[in-house]
């Protein structure tokens, strides 16, 4: 009998969403199968705005946040956390170094991009965030422009009104807001 290999496919999880505008964190989610069995899976894919600019990881991998700390940078490279774990970061096995993603647009829309890639070279699709159910295609990243996040989680019943931000301005420092009530965050 004829023996075919199947490409594997990649869909994004259920809770995999993002908001139309965050600070330089994100966390994002996918299923991947493959008919010749979801252990064939070799390497996940992963890219931001630029599929000729991958990093790849292991073939387990279904969750990773990823993060910046680097302001300075207009290319800053991301952290890459395994199911969000900090201490779970992706090894490079042929320098023994961490992989770190490139291509964060600071003040700009980004995509972040997912395939798979079974043990015969084939590959999945890539999938991007511009296609995630209940999203916005893509997302803006901000830049932040200080050291002070002030997080709003208040609901309307109680919500301080301007106490926190007059406050802050009264002592003339610079500030974020995190808005919590009308931007969920996704995960």
């Amino acid at each position: 009998l004829p023996i075919k290999n199947t490409a594997p496919t990649i869909a994004w999880d259920a809770l995999s969403t993002h908001p139309d505008i965050s600070f330089s964190a994100m966390t994002f989610g996918w299923d991947a199968a493959d008919l010749d069995g979801n252990n064939t899976i070799q390497y996940i894919n992963i890219a931001l705005n630029d599929t000729n600019n991958f990093v790849t990881l292991n073939g387990a991998v279904t969750v990773v946040a990823i993060r910046t700390s680097d302001f300075t940078n207009s290319n800053p490279l991301m952290d890459i956390y395994i199911n969000g774990d900090p201490h779970r970061l992706p090894i490079n096995p042929v320098k023994g170094d961490t992989i770190k993603l490139p291509g964060l647009k600071f003040n700009s829309n980004n995509i972040f991009y997912v395939r798979a890639v079974d043990i015969s070279n084939a590959k999945s699709p890539w999938i991007s965030s511009a296609t995630q159910p209940n999203s916005n295609p893509g997302w803006f990243v901000k830049k932040p422009q200080s050291n002070i996040a002030l997080v709003n989680n208040y609901s309307a019943y109680d919500d301080p009104g301007t106490f926190y931000t007059d406050m802050m301005t009264s002592l003339g420092w610079n500030y974020e807001i995190i808005d919590l009530v009308n931007q969920t965050p996704p995960y």
